[in-house]
């Protein structure tokens, strides 16, 4: 028997989602989704449907939620969730547009951004990586020190199961560890080249050090560099590249500028894989990119921010040489939304706006 649109559940209307999606899903992200399809069939009794996505039923779910000590962010992510779904159901034309669903405020807080040094050192450290980034740098310092001190494969081996390094994108089971793989990954007698992409030959380490530098320079999303084409270049006698480019988010329309260095690395990624590709950052598997994304910002020590934190970043920094700059490099229609959600006031110090003083004494 088929099944009518409105009979979907909402964990088959995700997975569909998840597949049609355009840049890909992290892991992270993807799970949040599933917890926030639990929690809505939790308060409904009942697997939950499309049918289930009304006015009624999401303004009453977040009340309870409120009412059931939920903190005020767990709670926006639900029904922000739950929206995504409930407008991809829209565009589908499964169902009628969400309407009058009460907002979720949250408690005002300090935008963090990650600092130029920080940016510099992500870019440097992804254009030296010469492995797979399977296991923390740690455990590769370990093995050559071990190796270097005439202790034999078994040792290190052992040494390496002990000490339980862990990865960005979860626990190793390092008792799993063959002597096979231990000679291929810790002891080779020569450095491989970094991997590039599976079937595309583009080299990941490439590919990131041009992405997390054209993330700065431009404070483009993540979505919008992933689907940047060549053909947005404009390049400029001073050696960078001006673009104009519609935002996939906001549908506005936004001008940036990559420096010359920035613009050699992208001239060097474009020299890889299919040469003719339109897109620039082509990634086969979705999946892994995030996955090597998150295992370059944990190595640096940002993990906690990410692209995100770069888009604050280059906000913040823009802000810092001009006043309301980085209103103007992000976008955004209103300035208030640069302020409370993108600019780091550590890394925008500007000198606070002084009127005239009352008192007649100036001295005073």
């Amino acid at each position: 028997m088929t099944t009518t649109p409105i009979e979907k559940t909402l964990l088959q209307v995700h997975i569909q989602r998840t597949d049609e999606h355009e840049t890909g899903m992290c892991k992270l992200q993807e799970e949040g989704y599933r917890r926030t399809i639990k929690a809505f069939a939790k308060w409904l009794e009942h697997e939950a449907k499309l049918s289930d996505l009304t006015t009624a039923n999401l303004n009453q779910f977040v009340d309870e939620q409120r009412k059931a000590g939920y903190a005020p962010s767990t709670i926006r992510a639900f029904r922000a969730k739950l929206l995504t779904l409930w407008n991809f159901a829209f565009e589908e034309g499964w169902l009628d547009p969400p309407r009058k669903i009460r907002r979720v405020h949250l408690p005002l807080t300090t935008p963090v951004a990650i600092t130029q040094l920080q940016v510099s050192n992500l870019i440097n450290t992804a254009l030296s990586w010469e492995k797979w980034p399977r296991y923390p740098k740690q455990a590769y310092a370990m093995a050559a020190e071990m190796r270097g001190a005439g202790k034999s494969i078994a040792e290190i081996a052992a040494a390496l199961r002990h000490a339980k390094f862990k990865r960005a994108s979860g626990k190793l089971n390092w008792d799993e560890l063959s002597i096979k793989h231990l000679l291929e990954e810790f002891v080779g007698s020569r450095p491989k080249s970094y991997r590039p992409q599976r079937g595309t030959g583009i080299p990941a380490n490439l590919f990131f050090g041009s992405l997390l530098a054209s993330a700065w320079d431009s404070g483009l999303r993540l979505g919008d560099l992933l689907t940047f084409k060549r053909s947005y270049l404009n390049r400029l006698p001073s050696g960078g590249a001006s673009f104009r480019i519609v935002m996939s988010k906001t549908k506005r329309m936004v001008d940036g500028y990559f420096h010359p260095q920035t613009l050699s690395l992208i001239d060097q990624l474009l020299a890889t894989g299919d040469r003719s590709r339109e897109i620039i950052w082509e990634w086969e598997n979705k999946r892994y990119f995030y996955v090597w994304a998150s295992t370059l910002f944990t190595e640096c020590g940002v993990d906690m921010l990410k692209f995100k934190g770069i888009r604050r970043g280059a906000a913040s920094a823009a802000e810092n040489i001009k006043f309301g700059a980085g209103t103007t490099l992000l976008g955004h229609r209103s300035r208030s939304t640069t302020v409370q959600f993108y600019i780091d006031p550590s890394i925008a110090i500007q000198e606070p706006v002084q009127v005239p003083s009352w008192s007649k004494d100036q001295s005073a």
